[in-house]
């Protein structure tokens, strides 16, 4: 599947960051759409039903948690990425909401490009 066909959600509270993967994933070739917070990221998903979904869980009103939920519960399936500053329990977060991988913040761009690569090829 070629990256162009595939499509990644960004769900962040920093519009930096927002921007900076948004940029960076887009030169990569994927279709990006971005969300500062969860009601906006739920509308997004529904419509655009993304491959993958970068997944900050610490935002407000909904948290990452209640989005991670919220996916599984209408259905969508995205593979997802949680991205954190939690520090040592981020595996754990990230099985506790069903995630293909996490990225402790802050991370390497590298390293982030790598991680949804390998979800594509899966």
């Amino acid at each position: 599947m070629h990256q162009s066909s595939l499509s990644v959600l960004v769900i962040d509270d920093d519009p930096l960051i927002l921007d900076l993967l948004a940029t960076l994933l887009e030169a990569d070739g994927y279709t990006v759409a971005v969300a500062d917070d969860g009601r906006e990221a739920l509308e997004i998903a529904s419509r655009l039903r993304p491959s993958i979904v970068l997944l900050d869980m610490r935002m407000p009103d909904p948290d990452g948690w209640a989005v991670a939920r919220e996916l599984m519960a209408r259905g969508l399936h995205p593979k997802i990425v949680v991205m954190s500053a939690l520090g040592d329990n981020l595996e754990d977060v990230a099985r506790e909401v069903g995630a293909a991988a996490w990225l402790a913040k802050p991370f390497n761009f590298t390293a982030l490009l790598a991680t949804v690569k390998s979800l594509t090829s899966r």
